[in-house]
C-alpha cells in the first residue's frame, strides 16, 4: 500500500498511475472483517486519503487529451477510495473519517459531484462518499455534514 501512495505523490499527473493505484487500494480495502480493517488503517497511514484527494483535484476535469476516458474512471476509484478506507466499525474508522476531512474529502466530493453531475454512476459513488463520512447523530457527523452544505452540498444527497 506504501508503494501504491507513493507512486500517486511521485506521479501527481500521470492518470495511469493514479487510476492503477487508486484501483488498487480500493480492492485491498473493500472488504469485511479484522483484517480489512487493518488493510484501511494502514491505507489510511500510508496517506492513501491525501493522495486521494489530490488525484481528484488534479483530475477533476476531463480535459482535451487522450486520456479523458482514463481520468473518468480515476474518478470513480478515486471515491470507491474515500469510500473502502473510510468505512468499517472498528475503534479507528472515525478517525479515518476524521482524516478524510481535514483533507479536503467533502469538498472535492462535492465539486466532483458538480462537475460531472449528469454522470449518474459518479453520482450515486459520491452520495455513497458523503453518507460514509456524514452518517450520524453525533456532534462531528453534525460538523460533517455543515462542512459538506458549505462546500455547495444539498442536504438530500445524503440520507437521514
Amino acid at each position: 500500500m506504501e508503494a501504491l501512495v507513493a507512486a500517486s505523490q511521485v506521479h501527481p499527473q500521470a492518470t495511469a498511475v493514479l487510476y492503477y493505484s487508486c484501483f488498487a487500494l480500493a480492492s485491498m480495502c473493500a472488504d469485511l472483517g479484522s483484517a480489512a480493517d487493518g488493510r484501511r488503517q494502514r491505507a489510511a497511514n500510508a496517506g492513501a486519503l491525501e493522495a486521494t484527494v489530490a488525484a481528484l483535484w488534479a483530475h477533476l476535469q476531463d480535459g482535451d487529451g487522450e486520456d479523458a476516458d482514463l481520468r473518468h474512471e480515476l474518478r470513480h476509484q478515486s471515491l470507491w477510495v474515500l469510500t473502502d478506507v473510510c468505512a468499517g466499525v472498528d475503534a479507528a474508522a472515525s478517525s479515518r473519517v476524521q482524516r478524510a476531512v481535514e483533507a479536503g474529502a467533502l469538498e472535492v466530493v462535492v465539486a466532483t459531484m458538480k462537475a460531472h453531475w449528469r454522470d449518474a454512476g459518479l453520482r450515486r459513488q459520491a452520495i455513497w462518499v458523503l453518507n460514509c463520512i456524514c452518517d450520524g447523530d453525533d456532534v462531528t457527523a453534525e460538523s460533517h455534514r455543515r462542512r459538506a452544505v458549505e462546500a455547495g452540498a444539498l442536504a438530500a444527497w445524503w440520507q437521514r
